[in-house]
């Protein structure tokens, strides 16, 4: 079972599931083959 900061539950499937665990003051720039988008840690 995984929880962000405020005691949420993130549902994760079974399997290859990773978790990148980052400063919370950092940019995080998500690339794929189809789409891009931005993410500022705010889960």
């Amino acid at each position: 079972m995984y929880k962000v900061l405020e005691g949420n539950e993130i549902d994760v499937n079974d399997g290859n599931t990773y978790i990148q665990i980052c400063p919370i003051d950092s940019k995080v720039t998500i690339e794929g083959n189809e789409e891009e988008f931005e993410t500022n840690n705010n889960i």
